[in-house]
């Protein structure tokens, strides 16, 4: 059974959330959809380019001839005299829309050395990226202390691994579950949310550590 439940686990898709969390009805969400609207729908996912006064025309142009991207807006050199430019690049996407990960690379493949690119909508970009590339050195050191832990309170390595591994194809349950249910949108209906087609990203990271530890606790 637990096979079973754990096998959705290997189509997991983990994103930022999107504004399609807030309820349809609200101010918010109707903000949201009268900006794209009217100026484009990547116009809330505006991205910041900050580069050098003397590389801003160079960043200017290079986000320019970005593919992706809509419409640069004229370099704003800071008022405290640091000697740095801002610039505004729309993409053409939504912010949700996995693409703009692909245009945000382009871009900092083809701007000034010292250019950067940042914003809200990078700044989830740049924080899924780091989770996806640090949750399997958290699902290791979890497992590993968990093993730890149990071979000092057991006193005996194949009990300890058979726990362990107890307590991983549990957790690998839950989130085969959790899958179905909030990406799949299965029983969304009835639960009372819109499904966004994966989970939020920081969730496996947080969920593994505390899931595997109840897990372990009952395994016991």
């Amino acid at each position: 059974i637990l096979l079973a439940l754990a096998s959705p686990v290997l189509g997991l898709r983990t994103a930022m959330p999107s504004i399609t969390v807030v309820p349809a009805d609200s101010s918010s969400r109707a903000g949201y959809a009268a900006v794209q609207q009217a100026f484009g729908a990547g116009m809330p996912g505006t991205l910041q380019i900050l580069a050098p006064s003397s590389e801003a025309a160079a960043a200017a142009a290079a986000a320019g001839h970005t593919a992706g991207i809509a419409a640069v807006a004229a370099a704003q050199a800071a008022a405290d005299g640091s000697g740095w430019s801002l610039i505004q690049a729309v993409p053409r996407v939504d912010p949700s829309n996995p693409a703009l990960g692909a245009t945000v690379d382009h871009l900092r493949a083809e701007l000034p050395a010292h250019a950067m690119v940042g914003g809200a909508a990078v700044e989830n970009l740049d924080l899924q990226s780091a989770l996806t590339a640090k949750t399997p050195l958290v699902i290791g050191v979890v497992m590993s202390l968990g093993f730890l832990l149990l071979l000092a309170a057991l006193r005996a390595p194949l009990a300890a691994l058979a726990g362990t591994l107890a307590s991983l194809l549990s957790t690998g349950a839950a989130f085969g579950v959790s899958r179905l249910i909030f990406q799949e949108g299965h029983g969304a209906n009835l639960l009372g949310f819109t499904s966004q087609g994966f989970l939020d990203g920081w969730a496996p990271v947080f969920f593994f550590a505390m899931i595997f530890a109840i897990a372990m606790d009952y395994t016991v």
